[in-house]
C-alpha cells in the first residue's frame, strides 16, 4: 500500500511538473511574439517616417529644379539643388 501511494504521488508529480513545463514554455513563447511584435510595430513606422521624408525632399527637389527653370532664385537653388542630390 506504501509503495502503491508513493508510485501515485510520484506519478501526480510528474504530471504536474509536466503541466508547468507546457505553460513555462507558453508563456516564454508568447512574450517572444509580443516582443517581436513590438519590434516589427517599431521598424514600420520608422520606415513610414523615412518614406515620407524621402518624398518630401522628392517634391523639394522638383519644386526647386522648376524654380532653376524658371530662373526666380538664381545661383542659391542651384547650390540647394545640388546639395539635396549629392547628400
Amino acid at each position: 500500500m506504501k509503495d502503491a501511494n508513493c508510485y501515485l504521488r510520484k506519478k501526480a508529480m510528474k504530471v504536474q511538473m509536466e503541466k508547468e513545463k507546457r505553460q513555462a514554455v507558453k508563456e516564454a513563447s508568447e512574450k517572444a511574439r509580443l516582443k517581436e511584435k513590438t519590434r516589427a510595430d517599431r521598424l514600420s513606422r520608422m520606415i513610414e517616417g523615412k518614406t515620407e521624408e524621402i518624398q518630401c525632399s522628392g517634391r523639394k527637389i522638383k519644386e526647386l529644379q522648376q524654380q532653376l527653370k524658371r530662373g526666380t532664385k538664381g545661383h542659391q537653388v542651384v547650390s540647394q539643388v545640388e546639395r539635396m542630390t549629392n547628400d
